[in-house]
């Protein structure tokens, strides 16, 4: 599963019930302990990613009603002929209300 994204038919299954062999037991067990183990260390990873992540971020600005801001202009079209003479800020425009919880 962790290689190719699909679930292993190996004939091990971890519902599966004891066989009389012994080999194949121990093989079950083993696979079981390093499942484990993938979860665990995926589990670890995900926690040092978003601790790390965590470190770098710095909260977004909160805004309020009537503060004024200004607008990146790189997607809005203007009458201006070349894009190199445009003004990279338009504005600033008064913020009317919060919409969600980044936008406004």
């Amino acid at each position: 599963m962790l290689d190719s994204g699909r679930h292993p038919q190996i004939g091990f299954e971890p519902q599966q019930v004891k066989s009389r062999t012994k080999i194949a037991n121990e093989f079950k067990d083993c696979m079981e302990r390093s499942l484990e183990e993938a979860k665990v260390a995926l589990v670890k990873s995900k926690e040092d990613m978003a601790r790390y992540y965590n470190q770098q971020r710095i909260p977004a600005l909160e805004y309020h009603v009537g503060d004024k801001v200004f607008l990146d202009a790189l997607d809005i079209k203007t009458t201006c002929p070349s894009l190199k003479l445009t003004h990279r800020y338009v504005g600033p425009y008064p913020i009317q209300r919060r919409v969600g919880q980044n936008a406004y």
